[in-house]
């Protein structure tokens, strides 16, 4: 009896390995360039802020992880409009290019080399003061849609704008990313439970002989 339950531990042990590794998955990171078309308008992108008059406009990217394949809507950069008391309401516009660069998690396929997506668009601030304005995008393009990473192709594809609310509720800028492998390589799934079938039936064979001992 000690030794059927030690074959049964083993095979229980070897099937919930297959958890961490069920698919193959990328990292991604994103950046965010800004201008402004404006006269007075201050950018500082080692922080991602535009201000002008007491209003300022905060861009953050953001990072992840996601499965391949896959086809995700991601947030690529969330976005804050903060306004001083006091200050008159002022407009202004803010360009921006969204960089986003992906890493393939092997297996399968390798960690380099990197790829990269772009989008581009501008957020139009209207008439914004502590209480009131609207903040809103425009020009919403993307400008490299498709890359490679690691073997896998990468697209991206709708990209969208949340708008924030001023001096409240932050809005972000996304977009669709789908992931695929190329024809013919296996899922890591399937090469796990592959594994595990013939280290199962190992592990029974082993079983049979202490059990018949």
């Amino acid at each position: 009896m000690q030794k059927r339950f030690v074959v049964l531990s083993a095979l229980a042990c070897a099937l919930s390995l297959v958890g961490g590794r069920a698919q193959a998955s990328y990292n991604y990171t994103t950046a965010l360039t800004l201008s402004s078309p404006n006269a007075g308008v201050v950018i500082n992108n080692a922080l991602g802020t535009a201000s002008l008059g007491g209003t300022t406009i905060t861009f953050l990217p953001q990072a992840g992880n996601k499965a391949v394949p896959s086809l995700n809507s991601l947030n690529l950069g969330d976005v804050n409009v903060t306004s001083t008391a006091g200050v008159a309401p002022v407009s202004f516009d803010v360009n921006f290019v969204d960089t986003t660069t992906i890493t393939n998690v092997p297996p399968p396929g390798t960690a380099t080399p990197l790829g990269t997506l772009v989008f581009t668009g501008t957020v139009n601030l209207s008439g914004v003061s502590p209480t009131t304005g609207t903040v809103l995008a425009s020009n919403l393009v993307v400008t490299t849609s498709s890359t490679t990473a690691g073997g896998n192709t990468f697209a991206m594809s709708s990209p969208s704008f949340a708008s924030p609310t001023v001096n409240g509720a932050g809005g972000s800028v996304s977009a669709l990313i789908s992931a695929t492998q190329p024809p013919g390589v296996p899922a890591p799934a399937s090469i796990v439970m592959l594994g595990l079938g013939m280290g199962a039936m190992g592990i029974v064979r082993v079983g049979r002989r202490f059990l018949a001992a």
